[in-house]
């Protein structure tokens, strides 16, 4: 009897992984190492995108109003995770 209950929840387990109802660890690991690259890029490239601007800028309130609009710009980027991952992985952050 626990035979036929293990062997129906490995079907049941196996049937979800295929309909993608569950991933597999090596999914859920690829995936938040993909968005932990893409935060890492688009924080990495603010003092390039910014430098030139602010320092031209001498008053503190600007530039700090020049920074917390990019940081919340790059985050907005990061909102959805499917844009995220495919900003990375150059697909439509769909697995394949």
């Amino acid at each position: 009897m626990k035979l036929t209950a293990a062997r129906r929840a490995a079907i049941e387990m196996e049937n979800n992984l295929r309909n993608g109802q569950m991933h597999t660890t090596e999914d859920v690991e690829r995936g938040i190492k993909t968005l932990c690259l893409n935060i890492r890029s688009r924080l990495l490239v603010l003092p390039s995108k910014l430098s030139a601007e602010l320092a031209t800028r001498s008053n503190q309130a600007e530039v700090f109003d020049i920074l917390h609009e990019a940081i919340y710009e790059a985050l907005d980027g990061l909102a959805d995770v499917n844009t995220s991952l495919a900003d990375i992985e150059g697909s439509d952050g769909k697995d394949d």
